[in-house]
């Protein structure tokens, strides 16, 4: 990882807040973490098109998420007497 916080696929992260004196990285993509340690992450990619295929991806990976901590859960039954 470069000074600059070079991520995956031709992404940039921008985690201190400081900006990136890089004029390739134009469209910023900004995720918000709601964890113990938080916060917003901007993330800056090449091209318009790279930044809807990032969106996509973690829809999709939000989406399997949620359909396996469905398919996790514990349905306790109760017994009903007449």
């Amino acid at each position: 990882m470069s000074a600059a916080g070079d991520g995956p696929a031709g992404m940039s992260n921008v985690n201190n807040g400081e900006p990136i004196n890089d004029n390739r990285y134009v469209f910023p993509l900004q995720l918000h973490h709601n964890g113990r340690t938080g916060g917003i992450h901007t993330f800056f990619t090449e091209s318009a098109q790279a930044r809807v295929e990032w969106k996509l991806k973690l829809e999709e990976a939000l989406g399997l998420r949620k359909v396996v901590q469905e398919s996790n859960k514990v349905w306790f039954a109760s017994k009903h007497r007449d």
